[in-house]
This record gives C-alpha cells, structure tokens and sequence, in this order.
C-alpha cells in the first residue's frame, strides 16, 4: 500500500531497507518504488547508485554521506535562520527537527487531499488553517520554509500548492527557505496523476500530488555543503530505461 502521509525522508528509509535485503530483482525493486513516488527524487537518486556500484557495501556508504551531509545542514540551517512566526505546508522530516528546535511560532495548512499537514501541526504544535488561507498569513509572517520531494535542474518539486506560496513570498520580500537532504538531487522525477476520487466523484476532476517550482523564487537552499545543486553520479540504463517506461504509461516528465 502506497504511503500518502509521511515526508520522502521516512519513505526513503523504508525503500532503503528493501533495496538491501534484496528478496527481488534489484529492478523490480526500484521499478516498484519509482512507479509508486516518482516524484520523489531519492527512489531515483538511490536505485541509480545501485545499479552503478552494485555491492551492498558501497552503497551503503554512499546512502550514509547522504545522511551526514544532511545532519551538518540541518545544524547550519539552525544557526542561519532567525524570525518568530514562520509558514511551512506539507509535511518534511527535516522542516520539523528545524522548527522543533528554533522554536518558532508556525502556521502550516492541512495539505489536502491527504491532510498530511494536520499530522505536521500536531508535532508543532502549531497553527492549523485550510490550504487556501495559508498565503494570507506571508505578509505579517518573517519567512517561509518548505522540504522537497526532488531538485531537479529547473527548479525543486514540492507539494502542489508551494509554488503559489513561493511567488506570494516574493511579492511581499519575504524570504523562501527549502531544506532537504542531498539525497533530494538528481537531473529529473515524474508526476503521475492520483485517484480523481480522492477529490470528488466527479468525471473532470484532476489530482496530482506535486509541482515543479523555479529556483528563481528560492532565497536559500539548504541542501548541500558547498551549495551545489548539480548531480555528480552518471546515470545508469536501467535509470533511463524506467523513465521512458513511466513516459509510455502516462508519467510527466520534470527536469
């Protein structure tokens, strides 16, 4: 069953954990979990380190710079950013240990249609509003924070709704944090379409999960020691081999 509710980083572990255990053919395994969150660029980013190194061990190692990289963001992004009253949305592992420890007066939003917000404002102890009123509250608050599901060479892939937050952002000269793990970098992800019944039993609805937002409304990224954005690994064939697959099934391409 396909978690809808918690962040990439909780799901990433997860999908770590059957990728080492290897009961199935490694590209089933990553066709699997790349089908299931294609936007989410860690199902890309490991599956390809996988397939290029091969051995349990270096990937192992690989997966752990990822997590030590992360940990030293996530202690400079506590030192940099200062401010009271704060808007986040959606839900990301690594906003909330951020938040948990500045303390800060937060709003966030339900995060509709799978209300993962709701879970986020619970561990903050924060403010909770609809998805539509959270943009009201950017002028009076100090900034705005927000994970990512993937940074890809245009811009970073969060949940639908984000870039609405980020160009309000803009407008009003508030700055527009992202925070994720450097796993979070690879050259592309795939939206794919959800269940329109999740919105209303109606033949015209459309769902999707997920948007790609320019890096332009970026103030600061939080992802990288050195601040790189760019994908250093090459890609492997099973890598494109999946996408063009996704293609042909419907999937949308973001790069």
């Amino acid at each position: 069953m396909i978690d809808k509710l918690s962040g990439a980083s909780e799901i990433e572990k997860r999908f770590v954990e059957e990728l080492m255990e290897g009961k199935s053919k490694l590209f089933d395994i990553a066709y699997k979990w790349i089908s299931s969150y294609p936007s989410m660029a860690p199902m890309w980013n490991i599956s390809n380190i996988t397939f290029i190194y091969r051995e349990k061990k270096k990937i192992a190692e690989k997966i752990d710079e990822f997590h030590k990289e992360g940990e030293y963001i996530l202690k400079e992004a506590i030192k940099v950013i200062e401010g009271k009253k704060v808007i986040t949305y959606s839900r990301s592992s690594s906003v909330i240990r951020l938040l948990k420890e500045k303390k800060f007066n937060v709003i966030c939003s339900e995060g509709r249609p799978n209300y993962e917000g709701r879970s986020m404002a619970a561990e903050l102890n924060a403010t909770l509003v609809i998805d539509a009123a959270l943009p009201s509250f950017i002028p009076s608050a100090d900034f705005v924070i927000v994970g990512a599901d993937a940074i890809v060479k245009s811009g970073f892939v969060n949940k639908v709704g984000t870039k609405t937050l980020a160009v309000i952002a803009t407008h009003y000269d508030k700055p527009f944090y992202v925070i994720a793990s450097p796993s979070k970098i690879f050259p592309f992800v795939m939206l794919k379409y959800e269940d329109k019944k999740e919105i209303w039993e109606y033949d015209k609805a459309i769902n999707f999960y997920f948007e790609l937002i320019p890096h332009e409304y970026v103030t600061e990224y939080f992802v990288s020691k050195n601040g790189n954005l760019k994908y250093d690994e090459k890609i492997a064939g099973e890598i494109y081999e999946i996408r063009d697959r996704l293609k042909e099934d419907g999937y949308k391409l973001m790069e």
